[in-house]
């Protein structure tokens, strides 16, 4: 890591161990992200297409907290990460909310 090695996608190769690594914690975008390519068998290009950014982008957003949607202080924390990271705010809003909907009927249970 300490050899400055970059990822295929040009980030730097511990930028990408990281956001594995947080893709287990639901308090980073990385979590998020995943549950969502998940439930939308989505590849990280498409993700990244969805969000409108490159896919050095995702791995950006991945290490950064998790938004939550109930929290007051939700849109100016969605537009920041957009801003921080090159997603479109709007398609970042729309997916958290849209996970946050799916946490709160419940992850990994059918809707049938």
């Amino acid at each position: 890591m300490a050899d400055g090695s970059v990822t295929a996608s040009g980030v730097p190769e511990w930028l990408a161990i990281a956001a594995k690594h947080f893709e287990a914690d639901s308090g980073y975008m990385a979590f998020t992200l995943r549950r969502y390519q998940e439930r939308h068998a989505l590849n990280r290009r498409q993700l990244a297409r969805a969000l409108h950014c490159d896919e050095a982008a995702l791995l950006r957003l991945a290490v950064r907290p998790r938004p939550h949607p109930s929290s007051p202080t939700f849109p100016g924390e969605v537009w920041d990460l957009a801003a921080a990271t090159g997603c479109d705010g709007f398609a970042l809003s729309q997916l958290l909310m849209d996970e946050h909907q799916h946490d709160v009927r419940g992850y990994g249970e059918d809707a049938s």
